[in-house]
């Protein structure tokens, strides 16, 4: 039996409690539960699927994403409106597919540029924003978009979207719907002159429902679409949530024909390594 020092038998035993611990310090905390809203302006596009989640692509998105990080996926389906102010609030850790605006540029997380921009290289889709009317009024709203513009006109949109940034600048008058179901029924009862959405959000079937809703040439811009996290959870879990970012960049074929290639994910940022959204 080899007896040892007493002094390096003291030093062991230090060691013993040390190394457990610093062992733990260097892995990825567990991934415990994480919140995802879904936006019910959405709902025919991207909640209905004959895949393994009754809500569709979307959720299957989440949870293959997350999933691959070992965490929880809870799924909440709600208006834009709360969806958003859940966000803020850190009520909901992801918000998924949102476009960017100044507004949600200061409240929630997105992949930035240096300049605190949204990050188009890890926009996980993109679509045209249009202005919509019925296809009873197109002639004559198309001879009106050709002229100076006339700010009275009264564009139906959901509080907190980038159709409501863009009314506001145009000068128009604002008339807020809860969800794109109802964003139409305004439009259809002709309560409003135009509804400003991106085109994901309306599928064929809620358009050609009559009375028929068309959208105007050209659209008012092309945006892309994000998954932006709680400031609270980006806080909290950074490195998460940027591998979250590239595994969503990773799976966004899931979405279909919205969905575009991540171009973040091939860039080659230094040492040829592929860049991480900031």
């Amino acid at each position: 039996m080899i007896h040892w020092p007493m002094k390096l038998q003291s030093w062991a035993w230090v060691a013993s409690l040390l190394l457990p611990s610093l062992a733990f310090a260097t892995e990825t905390a567990p991934c415990g539960e994480v919140r995802v809203g879904l936006n019910t302006v959405a709902a025919d596009t991207w909640f209905t699927s004959t895949g393994s989640s009754p809500e569709g692509p979307l959720a299957d998105l989440a949870r293959k994403a997350l999933g691959e990080q070992g965490c929880r996926v809870v799924v909440q389906r709600m208006p834009l409106a709360r969806l958003l102010l859940d966000a803020e609030q850190g009520h909901v850790d992801v918000a998924l597919v949102i476009t960017a605006s100044k507004q949600r540029l200061q409240t929630l997380r997105f992949p930035e540029t240096a300049e605190g921009d949204a990050d188009t290289s890890w926009a996980l889709g993109e679509s045209r924003v249009s202005l919509f009317t019925l296809q009873s009024n197109e002639a004559k709203w198309r001879a009106k978009r050709r002229g100076s513009g006339d700010p009275g006109w009264t564009a139906v949109v959901q509080r907190g979207s980038v159709g409501e940034e863009i009314a506001q600048a145009a000068g128009w008058i604002r008339a807020y719907a809860p969800d794109a179901e109802r964003a139409l029924a305004m439009l259809r009862l002709e309560r409003a002159d135009v509804l400003i959405a991106p085109e994901w959000a309306l599928s064929p079937a809620a358009l050609s429902a009559m009375p028929s809703v068309v959208a105007l040439d050209p659209p008012l811009r092309v945006q892309g679409f994000y998954a932006p996290v709680s400031r609270a959870f980006w806080q909290r879990e950074p490195e998460r949530v940027k591998r979250l970012w590239q595994d969503l960049c990773r799976h966004a074929a899931l979405l279909g024909k919205h969905a575009v290639p991540c171009p973040g994910l091939n860039r080659k940022a230094a040492g040829g390594r592929p860049s991480s959204p900031h």
